[in-house]
């Protein structure tokens, strides 16, 4: 009988401290939620429903999070606690943030209104001044900033291209956004019919264009024409992004520079006209991602010369042709990820020139092709081939070093031969080594 109290005095105990290490573990950061609520209306009396309300997480213990308006413009949502920065968005209306909610019970949120967003309309000559985030600058004809002139557009402006309509950039512009608020530019018409052109410009830090969201509907141009012109941390989402130097440029030398930005659907285009003056690109730490929608690639095509094309840290996925080059005099293709392209590298012959490419420490991954080389010497080294095709390609002449690679397997390298060429000379191969089974992905080109 005694057995029994007990047994059943140590099971009771143990449910208790169960319930008890539950309920502590239900206090915790992690676990504790609560719900907030809250309303919405808009200025102009319209239906509030559908507009977002982002719980934008700031503390570790709290986690992100959407609600959308009912009708009445309510919504309700159970969150972590924690801290929370929480934006209202809706097209049409100025977005309202409120900085900062320290969640820990149950909370309404004071109700909010969004105003609306006043759209001007711009065509013909655009004066100096500043463009600002809580108006949308719809550009219905085509418009022109005179040399001269200096337009500042604000963090979190939006900026419409009307279909059809060309605007033309002769004097200082500033788009520079910043990383909570991106200036949007939208483009509503494909290739020539109408497009961005940015001409004459300063050459000087403000011709870089910063945080600025460039959206199209299938290849919008972008356009770069005689002075260099820079983009850093940018977003393309349907865009070709096209340079082309006249012979007004006044530099010996130019230098673009791509830096950090995403290419959605989007291409470059990287020109140099009628100028045979030296041009040097650097295309660094960029992602490009194509869903194969269109027969699309990162070109870097010349009508005479184009002098210098570094392509260092970037990503590179879905392209027909992830990179092509003719008539590139110096080619630096480095810590590159290819990532399922039909080529991931296609480099040709120059007009006047043999051209001179490195290709070190890339990764072809699934890819129809790894490198295709024509007329160009190059030195390949400490690349990594998986999954791909064919890994490396090389026809016509050109003196072609090839060490340190890893290849996934010895035929995947083709060497080829036709009536307009002899066939290219490989050297310094070295070794091929193997492990003791021979498999395939132990195959090693080796100095």
């Amino acid at each position: 009988m005694n057995s029994q109290r007990i047994a059943k005095t140590s099971f009771a105990r143990l449910a208790l401290t169960w319930v008890f290490f539950l309920a502590l573990i239900l206090h915790l950061p992690g676990f504790a939620q609560s719900t907030v609520s809250g309303t919405v209306s808009l200025a102009d009396s319209a239906v509030p429903a559908g507009i977002s309300v982002y719980f934008n997480a700031t503390s570790p213990s709290a986690a992100s999070d959407t609600a959308v308006t009912d009708s009445a413009g309510f919504y309700s949502i159970s969150l972590q606690n924690g801290q929370y920065e929480i934006l209202f968005e809706k097209d049409g209306y100025l977005s309202e943030t409120v900085e900062v909610l320290l969640l820990s019970q149950n909370t309404t949120i004071d109700s909010t209104t969004l105003q609306v967003k006043t759209v001007e309309l711009i065509s013909g000559t655009i004066p100096s001044g500043t463009w600002t985030a809580d108006k949308e600058y719809l550009i219905n004809g085509d418009a022109e900033l005179s040399f001269g002139d200096t337009l500042v557009v604000e963090p979190g402006t939006q900026i419409t291209l009307a279909s059809a309509v060309d605007w033309n950039v002769f004097g200082m512009i500033y788009l520079q956004g910043t990383e909570e608020e991106y200036i949007q530019i939208d483009i509503a018409s494909t290739g020539f019919a109408g497009q961005i052109t940015f001409a004459y410009t300063s050459t000087i830090d403000p011709a870089d264009v910063v945080y600025t969201h460039f959206t199209g509907i299938g290849e919008s141009h972008v356009f770069i024409n005689q002075d260099p012109v820079d983009f850093r941390n940018c977003i393309f989402d349907k865009i070709e992004l096209i340079y082309e130097f006249g012979n007004q440029i006044e530099e010996t030398e130019s230098i673009v520079e791509i830096t950090s930005n995403q290419f959605i659907n989007s291409r470059m285009n990287l020109g140099t006209g009628d100028k045979d003056e030296e041009i040097k690109y650097t295309i660094d730490g960029n992602t490009f991602f194509h869903d194969g929608s269109q027969s699309n690639s990162f070109t870097a095509i010349s009508t005479l010369r184009l002098d210098t094309l570094i392509v260092s840290g970037n990503t590179i996925q879905g392209y027909n042709l992830a990179i092509y080059s003719n008539n590139v005099e110096t080619l630096e293709i480095n810590k590159n990820q290819f990532i399922k392209n039909q080529e991931g590298m296609h480099l040709d012959f120059g007009d006047f020139f043999t051209p001179e490419a490195s290709i070190i420490q890339n990764t072809f991954y699934q890819n129809t092709a790894g490198i295709h080389l024509n007329a160009v010497n190059a030195d390949v080294n400490s690349n990594l081939f998986l999954e791909n095709n064919y890994d490396l390609k090389i026809n016509t002449y050109g003196t072609i070093t090839v060490n340190y690679n890893l290849f996934e397997d010895t035929t995947q390298i083709f060497l080829e031969e036709n009536e307009f060429s002899i066939p290219p000379s490989l050297s310094n191969t070295g070794l091929i080594l193997t492990t003791q089974n021979g498999w395939p992905a132990d195959i090693y080109f080796n100095s």
